[in-house]
């Protein structure tokens, strides 16, 4: 596996980490939902229960399926890259933290 490679996956699975991690909140906040759509205006209550979790599902499926275009624009590759798993890591530490810091 090449630098860009395990980029690509980190990005990927920053993205499902997002994602799941938006989807474990959406029950309790369901549930606060049904707890209190008998006062008028549920729009705003619906809207300020699911709007959050779909952003975040949102910027985690662009993490997702965007990995190849973000690692691209981050990560240049010199001509010749370094073989050994000690010089990789702060390559793919500056990758990582520019990525989500996007």
């Amino acid at each position: 596996m090449s630098l860009r490679d395990l980029a690509r996956l980190a990005m990927k699975i920053a993205g499902l980490v997002i994602i799941v991690s938006a989807l474990s909140t959406l029950p309790y906040s369901l549930g606060r939902l049904i707890a209190e759509t008998h006062y008028p205006g549920t729009l705003p209550l619906i809207l300020m229960t699911i709007a959050p979790a779909g952003l975040s599902v949102a910027v985690g499926l662009a993490l997702f399926w965007g990995s190849n275009r973000i690692v691209d624009r981050i990560l240049v590759i010199p001509s010749v890259e370094p073989e050994t798993s000690h010089a990789l890591l702060p390559k793919l530490e500056e990758i990582v933290l520019a990525g989500l810091d996007r």
